[in-house]
């Protein structure tokens, strides 16, 4: 679970090493959500707690799921399952929830890996090439 309290881009590389090591045969990929009547609500309500924005839970994830299909663990779920209840927001108080989580994340990938190869051909715009 993505954007639990406390967690840094530390914690998120050393359960990457962690899980890889577990070795199992597929996971699970999800963000912390808010969920009303919760502990972290609560946490969230005291300001203990920030949910992560949908951006950087998209980003957390993206490296996540790059590490795990590297290294030849299945993701079989990105992000939560789009449902009436998680669509309300007296259900769901906070947190980086969107219907197409996972292709937002696949996306960003696309994304990131399209613009490196753009950066190593050289690539200019067209209003920027000289002829």
């Amino acid at each position: 679970m993505i954007g639990l309290p406390g967690e840094g881009w530390a914690d998120i590389i050393k359960t990457c090493k962690q899980v890889i090591y577990l070795e199992p045969d597929f996971v699970r990929l999800y963000p912390a959500l808010v969920i009303a009547d919760t502990q972290l609500a609560i946490l969230m309500q005291n300001g203990c707690y920030e949910p992560l924005s949908l951006s950087e839970a998209v980003k957390r994830t993206a490296y996540y799921r790059l590490q795990f299909e590297q290294n030849k663990i299945k993701v079989i779920r990105t992000g939560l399952q789009a449902t009436a209840e998680l669509a309300d927001s007296s259900v769901v108080l906070g947190g980086p929830y969107h219907p197409a989580f996972g292709e937002l994340v696949e996306a960003f990938i696309f994304d990131q890996l399209v613009t490196r190869i753009l950066e190593k051909v050289s690539y200019k715009p067209i209003n920027q090439r000289k002829y």
